[in-house]
């Protein structure tokens, strides 16, 4: 059986970076300085108010579209990593089949997963391309991240970007996605939630009641908790990841974390003694951008470094969850 692989990608930006000399002015008290030496962000992009994931999600998907010339009637499923979609219900995935015009007879869901999104979404299209279900996937990662982040939330405003990216996947993609490692810890649901509009806390509880969280309708995180968590388990999620994929960490060309801040990053790859040269980052630019973060690095690294024939790319998403998930890439032929 032939192994799936990306085809092409494409990502959006949004048009309007927010530095962080323009939050220290509008925000004297927070002390920016600091958060950029911690997190090495200087600037992140951040979308406009009246626009919705899905639009920003069709951005992505129409720039692909125009980059590789693929009929939107070969489409036969969509997957909408997301953690940020328009509404509750329906799937944002649904408005963006409608939006690009894909074919009714095609499949469309959300994934709502964070950090390791993106690896999840690759799981999902590669069983279905190589099931026979899908010619063509289309798997697109999106977030609006500003939308839920508190006003006065110094921490996360100062470390969030939104973002766009899409992907198309099939038999024939020149990068082929190899075996996966996949990890969850449910017991620790709490370091990173919105607490309040969901059926386990409805929104209009809040009035007058008690509270642990300081911003009960925004994204909440444990920062510390988190810390820990990345940096302990993603060195075992690696080594798990290799193994199944017959690799040792030499035979990796470039390895592709979540870009939760540089420190984070850093400390992974020291544990793991890897070449500084092999850790490709982009946070400094474009902020922590959540299940985006990774297909955003490598469609850099592929039109930047252009990694040939037979070059190894690991994967390794983790945060949200908590959650993880590692994987290969193999470049096996050209890309368009």
């Amino acid at each position: 059986m032939k192994r799936a692989g990306i085809e092409t990608m494409a990502c959006y930006l949004p048009e309007r970076a927010m530095t962080n000399d323009d939050f220290a002015k509008a925000h004297p008290d927070w002390n920016v300085a600091r958060t950029e030496r911690a997190t090495g962000i200087k600037s992140r992009r951040v979308e406009e108010r009246n626009v919705p994931a899905s639009a920003m999600a069709v951005r992505a998907a129409e720039k692909l579209f125009g980059m590789t010339g693929t009929p939107k009637n070969e489409i036969d499923f969509t997957i909408v990593v997301t953690q940020s979609g328009d509404y509750r219900m329906p799937a944002t995935a649904c408005l963006v089949q409608e939006r690009l015009g894909l074919p009714q007879s095609s499949g469309a869901m959300d994934i709502n997963q964070g950090c390791a999104g993106h690896i999840y979404g690759l799981a999902t299209a590669k069983a279905l391309a190589e099931n026979g279900s899908a010619r063509k996937v289309l798997l697109i990662t999106v977030e609006k991240t500003s939308f839920f982040l508190h006003p006065e939330d110094s921490t996360l405003r100062l470390l969030q970007g939104d973002a766009a990216a899409a992907a198309l996947i099939s038999v024939d993609g020149a990068t082929e996605i190899g075996a996966f490692d996949f990890g969850t810890d449910g017991s620790r649901y709490d370091n990173i939630i919105v607490p309040y509009g969901g059926s386990a806390e409805p929104a209009e509880r809040e009035n007058g009641a008690d509270t642990l969280y300081a911003y009960p309708e925004f994204v909440n995180m444990k920062g510390m908790e988190i810390f820990n968590f990345s940096v302990t388990t993603a060195p075992k999620t690696i080594i798990a990841a290799l193994q199944k994929n017959g690799l040792e960490p030499n035979e990796i060309d470039y390895y592709l974390f979540h870009q939760a801040n540089r420190i984070i990053v850093e400390t992974i790859g020291a544990s793991m003694k890897i070449p500084a040269e092999k850790i490709p980052m982009n946070i400094n630019r474009v902020g922590n951008t959540s299940s985006c973060s990774i297909p955003l690095l490598l469609d850099e690294l592929m039109r930047e470094k252009k990694p040939g024939y037979g070059s190894k790319i690991l994967l390794c998403g983790f945060g949200v969850g908590l959650s993880w998930a590692t994987t290969v890439l193999s470049i096996r032929g050209a890309r368009p």
